[in-house]
């Protein structure tokens, strides 16, 4: 028995400390100790901002930056992420926030004894969405379900995020220009917001628009052209949102502001550390569809900017742990006060640029706040509420910025593009949580809709090579005598089965699912060579035109035979299926005995598929046409098999390769290789065919 290790068990408990345990100097501390320092300057006005954006008061933003980020440190494995506010989750918060609070405002019109006061209630649910959000991203951790943070696309995400930026903005306006708009929630009230502005904007505070005014321009002036130019000499931006804090702080003191021009200010902070916070569960149920929204955009979020600078500076992820980490960060954060957290790609971008190596750059960050915390809060009781607005709209340059991928969405794929407008359509037409689930949506029609319209080719011979391409695409390509090659480039399952039995029948010209059997069904066989013959006669009045000697496509139109199909000892009628010059330029030849059905591109198959690759592999063998499988992967044979099909003629019919199927059907024709007298899947007993390549 091993002995304990309880190094080994610290160092994987907690990743921190490995990493620490690894080559960790001074020079790196030093790194860190400025990226925490930089980042700080930036957590306290963001999250002051951000806190009264999610509908709470803005000490609630602080607690958000401190208290998850302290439990990440300790389980978190990425060592540039930086946790704490980010303007979509809190905006995600705000949704079942306000929602809840009109509804309680309604029932409860006096604060009598036994009911919360409105703020205190506005609390309860935010951090009661908190816990809920954590509780599903830590349970999505335990049990490795990661892959469903993978079906919200960059596309989704984009157009998402945007229009929940609108979303933002518009919730800014209060702040903004000093007035008092109407809180609309539901569908659509994007729009009902803008007509409230419309007739409001009127009453505009002009002190407290002068001042967002300006405070805006000296943001934009100093992120946009200064900070460029001084981090390229300093390596660490100025961090002008503190600096602004502060300033029009005590200009708003000296001035008194909000007595003389009415303009709002944060009131007073709270000092020192909150009290834990049990949330009242039973919001729970009123909140769930907003906590699973949030809980996804967090995660994808959050992960994309971890895999980014992992992938960047080459050092590996733990994703389920990830996902437990911020789980515990926001249930921990919860119980203290704190609204939704997530990663903040701005955010971490600043503190990868002034130097961070580790989440040590955190625990110096943590350590300001905690500075601030249980000091500095009383000093920020004239911060004019504009500031803080004015911050949030700063900060959406960030997200905006996104649109700038559309002319690059629409010349790489429309459907993406497609995907990346409804997003964003829905979310500002409808609302926050519907944009997310309308664009989910609608992305998985995309997906099942391309499913269905697999591409598939018929495949010819480069001449004088074992190689096999698509005569669509590629010139010189030659069709083999009596052999007819498809390729099925995607699943076939109970979306597009019927559409791949439809490209069998239109392939080869032969529908042998619509012909008449003869009385004698024993003797179906004995005609095929007669109404082979037949068919030959047809291909006499074929129109074959051919270009120059460069080597371009051949393309043919077959026609129906107008003389009355009499021979044969069975009668069988055949519905020829006439393939178009527009549709298909290199149709087999219909004189084909094989048809060689590549699987490569066929990453699975359901029962439904099965039952229809059976079916057409049984027809087309009553008819004289053996269908021989290439590239057939494990789980196709396996549901094949599943589905009844005889595990020998499986055997027989299947190939390693195009090449391998290729030569079996030549010997085969050529008489070097005595064919199968029984290959009809659901007959047992067959006689075996040596074949040179198999499985």
């Amino acid at each position: 028995m091993e002995e304990f290790d309880f190094g080994t068990f610290w160092r994987s408990m907690f990743p921190l400390c490995s990493f620490l345990a690894t080559g960790y100097d001074r020079r790196l501390l030093l790194h860190d100790i400025i990226a925490g320092l930089t980042v700080s300057s930036l957590h306290v006005p963001q999250g002051m901002a951000y806190g009264q954006l999610a509908g709470v008061k803005p000490i609630n933003g602080i607690y958000t930056s401190f208290f998850p980020a302290v439990i990440y440190i300790l389980f978190g494995t990425s060592r540039h992420i930086s946790i704490g506010t980010f303007s979509v989750m809190s905006l995600l918060v705000a949704e079942p926030v306000d929602r809840l609070s009109e509804s309680y405002v309604l029932d409860n019109h006096t604060n009598s004894k036994g009911y919360l006061s409105l703020d205190d209630y506005r609390l309860e649910v935010a951090v009661t969405v908190t816990v809920v959000v954590g509780i599903i991203q830590f349970l999505m951790g335990l049990f490795h379900l990661g892959l469903l943070v993978v079906y919200i696309s960059p596309a989704i995400l984009g157009g998402f995020t945007c229009g929940a930026a609108v979303h933002v903005f518009a919730s800014q306006l209060n702040g903004l220009f000093g007035i008092r708009l109407q809180r609309f929630i539901g569908p659509g009230r994007l729009l009902f917001t803008a007509q409230n502005f419309w007739f409001t904007v009127s009453r505009t505070n002009l002190v407290t628009f002068s001042l967002s005014v300006s405070c805006i321009l000296v943001l934009a002036i100093f992120k946009f052209y200064i900070n460029p130019r001084v981090y390229s000499k300093l390596r660490f931006p100025l961090p002008i949102e503190l600096i602004l804090l502060v300033a029009v702080t005590a200009t708003s003191y000296f001035m008194d502001l909000n007595q003389n021009y009415g303009v709002a200010i944060a009131g007073t902070l709270p000092k020192g550390l909150p009290s834990p916070k049990v949330p009242d569960f039973s919001i729970a149920t009123h909140v769930w569809v907003e906590c699973v929204i949030a809980a996804f955009v967090s995660l994808a979020t959050t992960m994309s900017v971890i895999k980014f600078y992992a992938t960047r500076n080459a050092y590996s992820v733990d994703y389920t742990r990830e996902m437990s980490a911020l789980g515990l960060a926001n249930i921990f954060g919860g119980f203290f006060q704190c609204h939704a957290c997530s990663g903040g790609l701005a955010r971490t971008s600043v503190a990868v640029g002034a130097g961070m190596h580790s989440q040590v750059a955190t625990v110096v960050s943590c350590s300001v706040l905690l500075l601030v915390l249980t000091s500095v809060g009383p000093l920020l009781k004239t911060l004019p509420l504009c500031v803080l607005s004015c911050i949030i709209t700063i900060s959406l340059k960030g997200i905006l910025v996104q649109i700038l991928d559309l002319p690059r969405l629409y010349r790489c794929s429309l459907v993406d593009l497609g995907i990346w407008v409804v997003s964003f359509l829905a979310t500002v037409l409808v609302d926050i949580p519907f944009g997310l689930l309308i664009g989910f949506s609608y992305s998985l029609i995309t997906i099942l809709y391309r499913t269905h319209l697999t591409e598939k080719r018929t495949l010819g011979r480069v001449p004088g090579t074992n190689i096999y391409l698509s005569q669509e695409h590629f010139d010189g390509v030659s069709s083999l005598p009596g052999i007819t090659l498809l390729q099925a480039a995607g699943p076939i399952y109970y979306v597009n089965a019927d559409a791949f039995r439809n490209w069998l029948i239109h392939s080869t010209g032969i529908d042998p699912f619509k012909h008449l059997a003869s009385e004698d069904s024993t003797k179906i066989g004995s005609c095929t060579n007669k109404k082979q013959s037949s068919w030959l006669k047809s291909i006499g009045r074929r129109l074959r035109n051919r270009s120059d000697r460069q080597g371009h496509r051949v393309s043919f139109s077959v026609y129906e035979e107008n003389d009355e199909k009499k021979e044969g000892a069975a009668g069988l009628q055949w519905d020829v299926v006439h393939t178009d010059l527009e549709h298909s330029k290199t149709p087999p030849s219909p004189g084909s005995k094989f048809i060689i059905l590549d699987l490569s591109g066929c990453s699975f198959i359901d029962a439904v598929g099965a039952d229809v690759l059976i079916e057409v592999i049984r027809k087309y063998n009553n008819c004289g046409i053996q269908i021989l499988l290439s590239h057939c992967s494990q789980q196709v044979q396996r549901v094949l098999v599943s589905s009844e099909f005889d595990s020998q003629q499986l055997d027989k019919i299947s190939f390693p390769t195009i090449h391998d199927a290729v030569t079996y059907a030549e010997n085969t024709l050529s008489g070097s290789v005595a064919p199968a007298q029984d290959t009809d899947p659901n007959t047992e007993g067959s006689e075996t065919v040596d074949k040179t390549f198999r499985f």
